[in-house]
């Protein structure tokens, strides 16, 4: 492990920004939309003080993704109504989905009721999956109760041979994208700074990424800003983002890019998550 808690089982998706619909869905087939607030809500780690969405016992959120997905790994949780029992909600995954609604579902799962809270239930409570090809999963109170959801963490990457026009981030000197755990500081003491080099590579078969951009951002900020006390470097120089050279199709950065940390003296103390985003200008 890269520190004192459990190092990440796969990619967590972002799910938040990558394409993904958000739709809750009633027992009767009714679907209305969830804001991507409320994605980015269930996708953080504030644990459901900032509101995240609920469903009543006859209702489900369900995230239709934008390409078949293999999931590795899934951290789920909810609270019913009116009690404080951290919980996973029941959960459901489809091959074929159109609409959340029609398609062949499949419960799997995610685990039993948890005693610890907070970041430490997020890092420590993810539940292992190997459910290949998913369109789409599904998520439900429990029979009885309404559910308020906090957390819902999805590992894991698209399917083999999906085509996708996407960046993503590359090993410095291997032929591989960085594993789940390569930007995981994992014990970092206060007044202290480490860099850790990477790539970014042109997944897309046939179109150039052009003025490909990395930048950096959180879905649950500390104080000071945990984005504030890192930057980034194509080469030459730091700063909270860097534009890069085109990147043409199934290429790799020719700029080694370096992510360095420097950790003020004053630090919040805790569990904090950084999203590094490689995304292109154009696609052409």
């Amino acid at each position: 492990m890269a520190g004192s808690y459990s190092d990440s089982p796969s990619w967590r998706i972002a799910y938040d920004e990558d394409g993904t619909q958000c739709f809750k869905v009633t027992d009767a087939g009714i679907i209305t939309d969830v804001s991507n607030a409320d994605m980015t809500k269930m996708n953080n780690d504030v644990m459901g003080s900032d509101g995240p969405p609920s469903v009543s016992n006859v209702e489900a959120i369900c995230l239709i993704f934008p390409c078949l997905m293999d999931i590795d790994a899934a951290l789920i949780l909810g609270d019913n109504f009116g009690g404080t029992n951290l919980r996973p909600p029941s959960l459901k995954t489809s091959v074929n989905t159109t609409n959340g609604v029609d398609g062949t579902w499949v419960t799997q799962s995610v685990g039993g009721a948890v005693t610890n809270t907070g970041k430490i239930a997020i890092r420590e409570n993810i539940v292992s999956g190997t459910w290949g090809g998913i369109r789409a999963v599904k998520f439900y109170g429990t029979e009885s109760f309404a559910m308020t959801f906090h957390t819902c963490h999805l590992y894991g990457e698209p399917t083999a041979g999906q085509t996708l026009d996407r960046l993503v981030l590359w090993h410095p000197t291997l032929n591989q994208r960085v594993s789940a755990a390569y930007f995981d500081w994992g014990n970092t003491p206060r007044a202290s700074s480490a860099d850790k080099t990477f790539r970014v590579k042109n997944l897309s078969p046939t179109l150039t990424a052009t003025a490909p951009r990395i930048s950096l951002e959180t879905l649950d900020d500390g104080s000071p800003s945990v984005p504030g006390y890192h930057t980034l470097s194509k080469g030459a120089g730091f700063a909270s983002q860097q534009n890069l050279a085109n990147i043409g199709p199934g290429a790799i950065s020719a700029e080694v890019c370096t992510l360095r940390r420097t950790t003020p003296s004053n630090a919040q103390l805790g569990l904090w998550d950084l999203r590094i985003q490689a995304e292109a200008t154009t696609w052409v």
